[in-house]
Formats: structure tokens, sequence, C-alpha cells
């Protein structure tokens, strides 16, 4: 018997959130492994849900104390730089190419990595520091880890210095603003 196969399909041990920002699959209970099965499940969910992340959650709940996810995403997706006042975060990239950002509390950029599975492929941050993540291929497949519960609005404060996403062109020229940005850090 094989307890740990992730099966994305399968109602008795995952659960399906699709309200939110990104599709949520929840792991109901562990153990369970991720493996190139588990990531081609991901990518076809990513086509059924397009326009959005998926990630699949290998905690059970917002609510669980550690957050452990395998997040899907595209280019061009723009989340807002953003601290937490109680945690740190962790990335780990499985394909693709992406770019972490960490601005100090002005906005000024402080330290910009590209990862990329042959290169430089985790990234960690403190808690309180704010940070983005810009995918740079078409897709990126990476790990993420961070203490939780999720606290929904209150889980992430964004500074007034960046543009909040309701405006896609502001966050499109704030997203070719970083790009330059890594480009001229080598």
């Amino acid at each position: 018997m094989d307890i740990s196969r992730i099966i994305l399909s399968d109602p008795n041990s995952i659960r399906v959130e699709e309200g939110g920002r990104s599709v949520g699959f929840f792991c109901k209970a562990l153990p369970a492994k991720v493996d190139s099965h588990v990531l081609s499940q991901l990518k076809g969910a990513a086509e059924r849900y397009a326009g959005k992340n998926v990630r699949l959650c290998l905690h059970s709940d917002p609510e669980s104390t550690f957050h452990t996810m395998i997040v899907l995403d595209r280019k061009g997706t723009y989340y807002p730089p953003h601290k937490h006042e109680q945690k740190g975060e962790c990335w780990h990239l499985i394909e693709g190419s992406m770019a972490v950002f960490v601005f100090d509390e002005a906005g000024n950029i402080i330290d910009v990595e590209r990862l990329d599975p042959d290169g430089v492929f985790m990234y960690r941050i403190e808690v309180g520091m704010y940070h983005t993540v810009v995918a740079l291929s078409e897709t990126i497949v990476y790990h993420e880890s961070k203490l939780g519960p999720f606290l929904g609005q209150g889980d992430s404060i964004v500074p007034s210095w960046a543009p909040e996403g309701t405006n896609r062109m502001e966050a499109e020229r704030f997203m070719a603003f970083l790009r330059e940005k890594l480009e001229a850090a080598g």
C-alpha cells in the first residue's frame, strides 16, 4: 500500500479550495510524497485553472501551524512586496527561473537573487523582511515553506511604496522596474 501517494483528483485524500488568488489542493493526511507524477498532475490542474496559480499544500488547511507547498506560477503574475510580522519564508526552485527581491522599509532593493535549478536554487528570508518573487520563465514550480496559520488579509503587510496590484498597468511597470534592477545586478 502506498499511503503517501498524491492523486489530486482523489476527494478522499485531497481537498480543493478554488476561491482564493490561487487554487489550493490540500492534503488531508500525511505522509505525502512529491514526485514527477505529482508535478504532472499540478501542471494539468494549472491548465484547467488558466489565469491562476495552483499550489499543492502538504498541510491539511490554512490554520495549520506549518505550511509547505509546491507552487506552480506563471510569468506576469504580480505579488505586491510585503512582509510578515511573525514569519520568515523559504523558496526552493524546482523548475523554471525566478527572482526574489528583498527591500528595506523605504522600498530600496537590498538584495536580489535569480533562482534556477542549476545555480542558486534556494533562498530564505527572515521575519519582517519586505519581499516579492517574480517568475522569469513562462512557468515556475517551487517549494515554499513558512509558519502558519494563514491569517488572510492580516497575514501580509503591503507598504505604501508598493503598488497593491489593483491597477494592472501600475503593477506591470513595477515588475518591469524590478526586471531592470535584476539585469543591472548581473
